[in-house]
């Protein structure tokens, strides 16, 4: 039976395929939770809820995440503007810190792209051989939910930044006209209402 925790995966599909492989919970999305609730299955996205922003890691088994982070190891920051970043391997509970997590497949995203999930060994292994690594990044271009979208599916996207622009066009640019608070006030409000 499933649990009746929110962030718990609430189908009783197997855990592994066909040929005894582990597989990943497609179509899924939990509401947001506290990691500790969160009940995750290896290939899973993550979407960590901050305050102006998502972040994202993958989900790869026994509480542990790769994820992009542009700060360094030890900073409270996910996110530089642009440069490079590193795939880290962590623990979920500490990438998540206070924040809210959730199951995001993201797999509406991906059909309406044509799109469908690789094996979830493959793409773990994918993600595994770049942790330690250098990655370029810039946060509308090549953000952390660009890394984790090309990793399920092949091909990289950031939703969050496709809804942003839709609304707002070049953020860069309205970064220059608005002041900070009144820009964090726009971007704040945005974000709520995406979730």
């Amino acid at each position: 039976m499933a649990d009746n925790i929110p962030g718990s995966t609430s189908d009783e599909r197997p855990r592994a395929d066909a040929q005894g492989r582990p597989r990943h919970s497609s179509h899924l999305v939990t509401p947001f939770t506290d990691s500790a609730h969160l009940k995750p299955l290896p290939g899973d996205l993550i979407e960590f809820k901050r305050d102006l922003y998502s972040h994202w890691a993958l989900y790869i088994g026994d509480g542990k995440v790769i994820n992009v982070r542009g700060a360094q190891p030890g900073k409270s920051s996910d996110i530089s503007m642009t440069g490079s970043a590193t795939v880290r391997m962590e623990d979920l509970t500490t990438v998540a810190g206070f924040s809210q997590v959730r199951i995001n497949n993201q797999e509406a995203e991906a059909t309406s792209r044509g799109l469908q999930a690789i094996p979830v060994d493959e793409l773990m292994e994918k993600a595994k051989k770049l942790v330690g690594t250098a990655v370029p990044y810039d946060v509308l271009s090549r953000n952390c939910e660009h890394y984790v979208t090309e990793w399920r599916y092949g091909e990289p996207w950031s939703e969050q930044v496709e809804s942003g622009m839709k609304q707002f066009g070049d953020v860069r640019k309205l970064a220059q006209q608005k002041d900070l608070p009144e820009l964090i006030g726009m971007l704040g409000n945005f974000m709520n209402q995406r979730r």
